[in-house]
């Protein structure tokens, strides 16, 4: 079964905040991923992380690493297998308020592995420029749905990552994008935005779709007799 995209948003809240809750637009079905990505910038330098993120009842949400940058910009992805069949308020409450702002774009995929799912994360920095690569993904036969965020210092205008999406509205000083991909391989994403030079991090995730199914028990058993059949018939 390959990995799709079902539906995503973005969000905002400026500064100083310490909570930002987006909502789905429509209801969340069972065994979907929900992936939240969530960036932000402290003008003062970074002094908060991410407390938790809740959403949906009985979902627990399984965190990646957290990337900065520059001592003012940080990135990290946050999912969860969706096991409340409901419209979804995703809650990510920081450590602290943050004194500029936070960026936060949910999004949920079918077709996702329901047993570690999460295949590989990368992230890219740079400290002035017009793009930002958010690093390499690896992923498997079996196919994959990747996602990948930037955030800038300053506002820009984007352009998406080749293959990619975007997820939601562009956010003044970020944007988000997914794509589906079936082969085995190494993906970038490399991210462009016009206005001028600028400070960036961009990260970048991959989520495995589930294998296909093998064949029903009744149907491996009738083939097994057929074999044997066909077999002593030419015996």
């Amino acid at each position: 079964m390959a990995a799709a995209f079902v539906q995503g948003k973005s969000a905002v809240a400026v500064g100083p905040v310490s909570v930002i809750a987006p909502t789905f637009n429509s209801a969340v079905a069972l065994g979907e991923l929900i992936c939240v990505q969530v960036g932000w910038r402290e003008s003062g330098g970074l002094t908060r992380t991410i407390a938790s993120v809740v959403g949906g009842t009985g979902n627990t949400y399984t965190s990646q690493t957290a990337f900065d940058v520059g001592g003012t910009l940080r990135m990290q992805t946050w999912w969860v297998i969706n096991q409340h069949n409901a419209a979804h308020t995703i809650t990510v409450t920081m450590s602290g308020s943050v004194s500029d702002r936070i960026n936060c774009y949910i999004s949920t995929a079918s077709g996702v592995a329901a047993t570690s799912p999460h295949l590989d994360d990368a992230t890219g920095s740079t400290s002035s420029g017009s793009s930002c690569n958010s690093g390499d993904v690896i992923t498997d036969a079996d196919g994959a749905i990747l996602f990948s965020q930037v955030m800038v210092t300053v506002n820009r205008t984007y352009t998406q990552p080749t293959g990619y999406t975007g997820i939601g509205s562009a956010l003044s000083r970020g944007w988000a994008g997914y794509r589906e991909v079936d082969p085995a391989a190494t993906y970038s994403a490399i991210w462009n935005w016009t206005g001028g030079s600028t400070g960036a991090i961009a990260m970048h995730n991959a989520f495995r779709a589930e294998p296909p199914a093998p064949p029903a028990a009744a149907n491996r058993i009738l083939n097994i007799l057929a074999s044997r059949g066909i077999n002593r018939g030419l015996n």
